[in-house]
């Protein structure tokens, strides 16, 4: 009897195992006793260590497993288990070798620890095919414990459907992905647990059952009991009877989770910049003005519509400059009447009008030492602009109602969302005002004009959000996310951060999808897109989804097919 036939007599299994499932796997596995003793060594551990089998069964397991932690003592049997822990092994030639390793204890019947299995893979080769997961299908009838801590150790979900396409087992990674526990999902038919292209009418494990063929490492997306859209990379193997290969015994499907790769893609692409981010060349070049701007002292005037961040700009400009650590002062010129205002700017002395009852420092002299930003500065009135061109030339200025001249040191930066050029030429702002404000322009362009930023704003407010709200939203579906890219965001930024607020508390689930966007990305039917017949038959399709925000069953009726055949048309025009 082999090695590993006696190591399954150990943890109480049964008499025969497939030893070739484990011996053709492409990640190393090692069973070691309760003395930590090896007793179970794979060709791929012996091809990623340099150690052969005859080398290390039997001996203690740092023998062939040479990493830091290890020789500072191992923790497998405390901890009970280890999950993707990046380590440095050290193979028989020296080298040092990058790797992820799972591992978990094994238990006998009574709960006593016999020992431990562990697996691990070189990163540098993750990419290689993992010719044991075709295979892992055979472990179905085996011993419960060895086989669950194989499963358990590849990266993927696993689920293994029996020929009827019922569920037979599913792994922990398997049941976070479709968020349903074992206990809900076993014996169920597939159908039954999530929906999308996998499991739909002529998706893809039906047209693996017709072929009896598999699928392999295809992107596509399940949608969950919840309604919560996941992407997903799909491989579907046949599993086969050993001594006949031609008799199908049922179906084991691997899912890996992309939603992580996503959102960290996106981030990469996006150039963090203080609490803006972008790819935008424009904001790129606004982002490096910023940073040669910010030592100097010059009045500085953003420009750009409503909700583009203007403050956001102007509170990197303080937070670059020498002035970092004196105060920030935003004074809205469009919130308060002109009395008000005035002493809003300068501060008033008791008794100075009605209401005045003690004196009161303004904006400028507690910006002291600091900047000051005139947010709207094109709403200030024109008998208080020649005062405020006076405090931008001298930085002095008196109280309302005082006689005092009080001296501060204050940067000034001003923002619009109008033309202030306009103004001048009409008589509403004053030109030598503009020219002292207008030293250093800066134009933010519009949210609709920096399209390549949507998806990596959206993923950063969310982060956000979660933090400020509690919650746990992981994403947002591609139908959704394509509804937000083809808005034209009016608002801007502000405008994008108020839908997700708003998707944030009808959204049940933890994926934003259509249903959960606000009114304005759900037109009336007499505002929705009409198909004409004439059109390109892809051009159709994508019309329809857009008219039926993505509602698979409604697009079909639009189109007058049945929802197979929509599948199929959009696959073949590539609009999944």
């Amino acid at each position: 009897m082999n090695l590993l036939k006696k190591m399954i007599k150990i943890v109480g299994g049964a008499d025969t195992f497939w030893e070739s499932v484990v011996e053709s796997m492409s990640e190393a596995i090692f069973i070691i006793n309760q003395d930590r003793k090896i007793v179970y060594w794979n060709k791929r551990a012996e091809e990623i260590t340099g150690f052969k089998k005859e080398e290390v069964v039997g001996k203690d397991c740092l023998t062939g497993v040479k990493c830091e932690e290890c020789y500072a003592g191992c923790n497998l049997f405390k901890k009970e288990y280890i999950k993707e822990k990046e380590l440095i092994f050290i193979s028989k030639d020296g080298r040092e070798i990058p790797i992820i390793k799972n591992a978990r204890i094994l238990k006998s019947k009574d709960s006593k620890i016999i020992g431990g299995i562990e697996a691990f893979r070189d990163i540098t080769l993750l990419k290689e095919e993992n010719r044991a997961k075709e295979e892992a299908y055979r472990l179905l009838n085996q011993e419960k414990e060895l086989y669950q801590g194989v499963v358990e150790s590849i990266s993927e979900g696993v689920i293994i459907l029996d020929e009827k396409l019922r569920l037979k087992s599913i792994s922990r990674i398997a049941q976070t992905i479709i968020n349903l526990p074992a206990n809900d999902v076993i014996d169920k038919r597939i159908t039954e647990l999530f929906k999308g292209p996998i499991t739909e009418k002529g998706g893809h494990l039906e047209t693996s059952v017709a072929k009896r063929m598999g699928v392999y490492h295809y992107p596509t997306e399940i949608i969950t009991k919840e309604g919560s859209i996941i992407p997903v990379c799909l491989s579907i193997y046949p599993l086969q009877e050993a001594e006949n290969p031609q008799n199908k015994k049922g179906w084991i499907i691997l899912l890996k989770d992309l939603r992580e790769e996503e959102r960290m893609f996106l981030e990469r692409k996006a150039i963090p910049f203080g609490s803006m981010i972008s790819r935008n060349p424009k904001m790129m070049d606004i982002f490096k003005l910023i940073d040669s701007v910010s030592q100097s002292d010059v009045p500085v005037l953003i420009q750009g519509e409503s909700g583009t961040g203007k403050e956001l700009v102007a509170l990197e400009l303080h937070k670059r400059s020498r002035r970092a650590s004196g105060p920030f002062h935003p004074v809205n010129c469009g919130g308060l009447s002109r009395e008000l205002l005035e002493s809003e700017f300068f501060g008033h002395e008791k008794g100075a009008f009605t209401g005045a009852i003690r004196q009161k420092k303004g904006r400028f002299e507690l910006a002291d030492g600091g900047t000051i930003f005139l947010d709207e500065i094109a709403e200030l009135p024109l008998d208080l602009q020649p005062k405020l061109l006076r405090v931008i030339e001298t930085q002095e200025f008196e109280r309302v109602g005082g006689t005092e001249t009080i001296k501060v040191n204050v940067r000034i930066v001003a923002a619009t969302n109008k033309d202030l050029s306009e103004m001048v030429k009409i008589g509403k702002f004053r030109e030598d005002l503009y020219y002292r404000l207008n030293v250093v322009p800066i134009y933010l362009p519009p949210l609709r004009e920096r399209k390549e930023d949507i998806e990596a704003l959206i993923f950063h407010y969310i982060e956000r959000l979660n933090q400020r709200e509690r919650k746990k939203i992981k994403g947002i579906s591609k139908e959704a996310l394509k509804m937000l890219l083809d808005y034209s965001w009016p608002g801007n930024i502000r405008e994008l951060i108020n839908v997700l607020e708003y998707c944030f508390a009808v959204a049940p689930g933890s994926f934003i999808r259509p249903i959960d966007l606000p009114n304005q990305f759900h037109p009336k039917p007499d505002e929705a897109l009409i198909l004409s017949s004439h059109e390109g038959e892809a051009k159709r399709i994508e019309k329809a989804l857009i008219q039926s925000h993505y509602n698979i069953k409604k697009a079909a009726e639009l189109l007058g097919i049945d929802r197979t055949t929509l599948w199929r048309k959009r696959k073949r025009y590539g609009l999944l």
